[in-house]
Parts: structure tokens; sequence; C-alpha cells
């Protein structure tokens, strides 16, 4: 089997990375190429892993900062309407970077929860996978608003992959 992978990486936690080696590493033992492409934090695990992460990571700017940020000034993790745009407009232009990038050179193009692809999920005229834990934005406390937008954004982008995986501890909530 011959054939090229990008595995587009969350840059929130080294859990994402993590995952992402393990199936990026499985794919290569079947006799593909895998490229990463993995803003920071993600990126320096996976190179310091041996992995190959496009240049074009280090030019993007990490989702991760929002969500630091935010944590630093509430001490929650379930970010407001503010921090979810702020993050939907870095992920929409990296999106287009890794559009400019050629994404159609390769056979399969996987968002292990990466805004940036899902964001632009419709403009890539490849294979996709959508590799996530979660199948949606829980509300909590005032965050309802926020929780119905972003729900409304993955509900819409979902229909553009040709695999959703799950990979929670529950049966699977996506029939994928």
């Amino acid at each position: 089997m011959a054939g090229r992978v990008l595995i587009a990486v969350s840059s929130i936690g080294l859990g994402h990375a993590a995952r992402a080696r393990v199936y990026g590493e499985l794919l290569r033992r079947m006799g593909l190429h895998v490229e990463y492409y993995a803003p920071e934090p993600a990126a320096s695990y996976l190179e310091a892993w041996g992995m190959e992460v496009l240049p074009l990571s280090r030019s993007v700017e990490s989702l991760s900062i929002y969500l630091e940020e935010y944590w630093v000034r509430s001490r929650s993790g379930v970010i407001g309407l503010r921090e979810a745009l702020k993050e939907h407009k870095a992920a929409l232009e990296a999106g287009r970077l890794l559009i400019e990038e050629g994404l159609d050179k390769y056979d399969l193009v996987v968002g292990e929860e990466s805004w940036e692809v899902i964001s632009v999920a419709e403009h890539i005229g490849t294979s996709k996978a959508w590799i996530t834990d979660f199948v949606g934005y829980t509300p909590q406390g005032a965050r309802i608003l926020t929780a119905w937008i972003i729900n409304r954004f993955l509900l819409k982008r979902y229909k553009y992959f040709n695999h959703k995986i799950y990979v929670g501890m529950e049966d699977d909530p996506m029939g994928a």
C-alpha cells in the first residue's frame, strides 16, 4: 500500500499528540507516508518522538493560548463565546494556509480534533476522517448560547468527513 496521510492534531494537550502518534505509527507500518500538522505544543511532542511535522505548523497561531488565557482568568475549561470566536478566527486562517499547502496531495486528511481542519472541511477535496472524544459542546452555567453556536457549527461540518471515529469511553454516539 502506498499513499500519503496528513494528520492534523489539536494543539490543546499532550493527549491529542499522543493519540495521533499511535494511529500515525500504525498507518506508517501499513506502508503509508505520514506527516503531521500540529501547532504548539503538539508539534514539539511529535518532533521529539521522531514524527515528521509540516513547517507550516510553526507559522500558525496555537488555539491553546485562548484556552490557557481563559483558564487563568476564570479557572474554568468551559470557554465562553468570545474565546470560541477567537479560536474560530485563528482556525479559519490556519485552515486556509493548509489548503494553500495543497491538501489534495494527500490520500487522507485526518482531523484529530483539529479545528483548523473542521473549519475548512468542505474545501478539502480528498478523503477525510474526523477523530474525536466528544460530539458536542456541553453547556455549563450561562454558556447555553456558546454551546448552541459551537454545536451548530460542528453539526454542519461533520457531514464533510468520509469517516467519523469516536474514541470516548461510551458507545459511539456518532454511529461511526
